[in-house]
């Protein structure tokens, strides 16, 4: 299985180098993937207070990546993914088409995406420039992107309810170190807000569905890190500023601003054997309650029925404590807690009414074994409630098996 990968992603970058006067570049070859099975209950509606039990399998994600050193001064760095392993869609947007209408094409043959693309160059003394698809650094889901880099099964079980999950946007990065410290300053293409929704926020927003990507408002990130959130001894500061009404495609629906503003605070630590990692996280969405009604009548394939009504801000604090109960050359084995809670509606505007379901904590507890360099299994038991009086708490169980071959430095 590792040579197969190894062939497929040489191949993947080969065309590029038969094509450009570089001379053997250094190549640094990574996979990571997992599987997963889910029990879990859940709702027939948003109406429905009686839960029922369902089981899930999935192939959640299998990533590929590959770093060409050009020089010791510059790299590209290629990623893809492929998710779930089943079909995919784009929706399209034809002006044309009566008063302009939002269509949906399939795609067969699996969901591929390409998460992460640009180019890094090392300027003089510790500064460095990328430009390409890059991963936001405002949360830990981002910031720790292998499976080692924490012991639940996925990075946050908060943030999928109020960020775009995998985040990665075209644009520019500069970073500077100074010392222990690293600064990181990000202009990159920003939201639309014609997907926000109540359930995930700004999450919908992510301009994943369209073959190409409005850019017309663009958003600027700022860090300030100290050590290494990476490896997983540092905190970071983080903020993240940009409109949002400048990339929708029904402009004429919206004459306010929608500006989204975000301030992370993230933190991972190890003492010894025990381990820590927490993030708070706030959010605004300006006019929430305008872009609530302009979201409300677009066109029936993307109109958000019930969930149009949107939060004028939103909160996500999580922190999660592990102890390592076995490490030695071969193997460790992590026992955990966790608790996420995320409030998308935490303030409203207008006439926007305050909808406490939306008000979740999550609180988790399981282990990860690893037995060698890059096979993991984790088990995760969760408990999911929200703020609404008379919906139960519901109950999900994950077992996940998987790999990461980056302890094997290809």
């Amino acid at each position: 299985m590792k040579s197969n990968l190894i062939i497929l992603m040489t191949l993947l970058g080969l065309p590029f180098f038969a094509s450009t006067g570089f001379a053997e570049p250094t190549i640094k070859y990574n996979a990571q993937g997992m599987m997963t099975w889910t029990k879990f209950q859940t709702f027939e509606n948003v109406l429905s207070t009686t839960p029922y039990t369902k089981t899930e399998v999935d192939l959640p994600v299998l990533e590929l990546s590959i770093e060409y050193y050009l020089d010791p001064h510059s790299e590209i760095e290629i990623e893809v993914e492929f998710e779930h392993g089943g079909t995919g869609s784009t929706l399209e947007y034809d002006p044309f088409e009566e008063f302009g209408e939002f269509e949906t094409e399939q795609e067969a043959g699996g969901e591929v995406v390409l998460s992460e693309f640009y180019y890094r160059k090392k300027l003089n003394g510790l500064r460095w420039l990328k430009i390409g698809k890059l991963p936001l650094p405002v949360s830990l889901g981002n910031f720790q992107e292998s499976f080692f880099n924490y012991n639940s099964v996925y990075g946050s079980s908060g943030e999928q309810y109020m960020l775009p999950t995998d985040w990665h946007e075209i644009g520019v990065e500069y970073h500077q170190l100074f010392g222990s410290y690293g600064f990181k300053l990000l202009i990159v293409n920003g939201l639309n807000s014609e997907f926000f929704r109540k359930y995930n926020w700004i999450g919908g927003g992510y301009q994943k569905r369209f073959e190409t990507i409005n850019s017309d408002d663009l958003a600027g990130v700022m860090t300030l890190e100290y050590g290494d959130l990476l490896t997983g001894n540092g905190i970071a500061l983080a903020l993240y500023s940009g409109d949002t009404r400048g990339n929708r495609y029904k402009q004429n629906k919206l004459s306010e601003s929608a500006h989204v503003q975000l301030v992370s605070l993230l933190a991972s630590w190890t003492f010894g054997h025990v381990g820590l990692r927490a993030q708070s996280i706030t959010g605004t969405l300006t006019n929430s309650d305008k872009v609530s009604l302009a979201n409300s009548s677009l066109a029936s394939s993307v109109n958000p029925g019930a969930f149009a009504s949107l939060g004028h801000k939103a909160f996500l604090n999580s922190i999660e404590l592990s102890y390592n109960t076995l490490q030695d050359d071969e193997q460790t084995l992590q026992t955990f807690v966790a608790f996420d809670q995320v409030d998308t509606m935490a303030e409203v505007e207008g006439a926007i009414l305050k909808d406490d379901r939306y008000n979740r904590l999550i609180s988790s507890f399981g282990m990860r074994w690893r037995w060698d360099e890059i096979m993991f299994l984790k088990l995760q038991q969760s408990k999911f409630s929200n703020a609404l009086d008379g919906v139960p708490d519901t109950q999900s169980t994950t077992l996940a098996f998987g790999f990461d071959l980056a302890g094997l430095n290809l």
